[in-house]
């Protein structure tokens, strides 16, 4: 089977239904344009289809395992966690004054959509983390930002 994301229809209600292009007109998101959520939609989900559904199955047939007190990952989910990383994807919503994107928590939601629908054992993955980088950004010291946000643009 081959993951084909809805990007259309994730655009459509982004735009109209989450008033995305409203917040955008508004100034809200001023960097941003109706184009770049476009461009950044397109290429999760070419990433999705590309690299995670490759690892879909197996991930079912094999799962992670623990031996002798590591963590085996199924094979292919630790590049792919790699490359997910390094395009930024993990700091897509991140507060930008720690490294972060600054992009719309409505837009990552449509990514990690994608991330779930290709392989959902990857999908699942970060989600403590995002909940974790929107709770320091919003109730954490600044001393706490700074040893954990910072990470985020590292990883």
């Amino acid at each position: 089977m081959t993951y084909r994301a809805p990007v259309n229809e994730m655009l459509f209600m982004m735009r109209h239904v989450g008033e995305l292009e409203r917040a955008i007109d508004d100034g809200i998101y001023p960097d941003l344009s109706i184009d770049d959520v476009e461009s950044i939609l397109q290429e999760a989900a070419r990433f999705s289809a590309e690299v995670l559904e490759p690892i879909n199955r197996p991930g079912d047939r094999h799962g992670a395992q623990l031996r002798d007190g590591i963590v085996i990952t199924t094979p292919g989910f630790k590049d792919a966690y790699q490359s997910w990383a390094a395009g930024g994807w993990n700091a897509l919503a991140g507060p930008a004054e720690y490294g972060g994107q600054g992009l719309p928590l409505l837009l990552n939601a449509g990514c990690s959509e994608m991330w779930n629908g290709a392989c959902l054992a990857f999908g699942v993955a970060p989600l403590l983390t995002f909940g974790g980088v929107e709770a320091l950004a919003a109730h954490g010291s600044e001393d706490l930002k700074q040893r954990y946000l910072e990470k985020t643009r590292r990883r």
